[in-house]
């Protein structure tokens, strides 16, 4: 989990990095160190991938034979592509001639294959909310990604904003970058907001004084406009869903809040009984989690039914093993065989 995490780290480096190549930023020192960190993780993941487990329909697979021809099959070619022109970008980047040059904008047009790594990064979200019990804190998980998701899309749609009206296709005489900033107007900071705030206008009802002026530039507004159109909307639903759906977790609790509190009041109890009362059912909700929280059956679940014997049996164990083992009985039979035992707990 550890090293998904950092490799999770280094692709939202490279999402948020890759596209900024649009504003031709000079390259600082803690710029190229962090590239070399990237680089060198990248190279390190290869013989990991090696040694990592993947999970098949039923159990999880650690044989290398197994892992290494899937790593080869998948991943591998590519990975060793993007890795050696990193590092040959990285090693010859003092220098100044034209093929390095040239290697240097070919590595930053390969670098953006890497978004093909996203499928990792879906899969180790994933596996992190997997991991998280309650139903509210994945319900703002997936809220939370959705809003990083929005601030990603609309970070690339204003890098390509800024790359079309720097790059003056078509040879037209007006463009948007000329004509809103001066040669030292603000930095590349300012240019990067300014290229955002327009993005950000293109969702919203907002405006702003940007205004594309050849007709490439109105083409990818307009492409712009009708894509906003449409995800907008579904952003806005998933939102109201997720609230909703807090919302209803909470309502039970919020109900019997209610009739306590109501119960309280018509029969004229005082005001520091009153505070007593509710500060102790708080605490006992959140110590139980809910005043009528009630375990749920397994014969209530679906998509256990959809399981194997052998993923149920280890479920079964894993809920009901930790009870049994405080039997002495229970504790010698599992030393001496967990097959048993798990046949016991199903």
């Amino acid at each position: 989990l550890f090293w998904d995490l950092l490799g999770m780290t280094c692709l939202m480096y490279d999402i948020i990095v890759v596209p900024l190549g649009a504003f031709e930023m000079p390259e600082q020192l803690l710029t190229k160190v962090t590239a070399m960190m990237t680089t060198l993780f990248w190279t390190l993941d290869i013989p990991a991938s090696f040694c990592t487990g993947y999970q098949t329909d039923t159990d999880i697979q650690f044989d290398p034979r197994k892992i290494a021809t899937k790593y080869i099959k998948g991943w591998f070619s590519l990975d060793i592509a993007l890795v050696v022109i990193d590092w040959a970008t990285q090693l010859f980047l003092s220098h100044n001639s034209g093929v390095l040059r040239m290697g240097k904008s070919v590595s930053r047009s390969v670098r953006v294959l890497r978004m093909i790594r996203l499928v990792k990064l879906r899969r180790i979200v994933a596996d992190i909310t997997d991991r998280i019990p309650s139903e509210v804190f994945r319900t703002l998980l997936r809220v939370i990604k959705l809003l990083v998701f929005i601030v990603l899309l609309n970070h690339y749609i204003a890098c390509g904003w800024y790359w079309i009206g720097r790059n003056n296709f078509g040879g037209h005489v007006l463009c948007w970058v000329p004509e809103a900033f001066d040669d030292h107007d603000g930095g590349t900071w300012y240019r990067y907001t300014t290229s955002l705030h327009w993005s950000l206008t293109q969702f919203t009802p907002a405006s702003m004084e940007v205004t594309p002026t050849n007709p490439i530039e109105r083409t990818y507004s307009v492409c712009v406009l009708l894509f906003a159109l449409v995800t907008f909307s579904s952003f806005v639903s998933i939102i109201t869903g997720s609230v909703t759906q807090l919302q209803t977790i909470h309502s039970r609790k919020l109900h019997n809040q209610m009739l306590l509190r109501r119960y309280l009041s018509e029969r004229r109890i005082s005001a520091e009984l009153v505070l007593r009362v509710c500060h102790f059912v708080q605490r006992q909700q959140k110590h139980m989690g809910g005043m009528e929280r009630l375990r749920t059956k397994e014969d209530r679940v679906e998509a256990l039914k959809m399981l194997p014997p052998s993923i149920i049996a280890d479920i079964r164990f894993q809920a009901y093993g930790p009870t049994m083992l405080v039997h002495p009985v229970f504790y010698f039979l599992h030393a001496i065989s967990e097959a048993c035992v798990k046949q016991v707990c199903s």
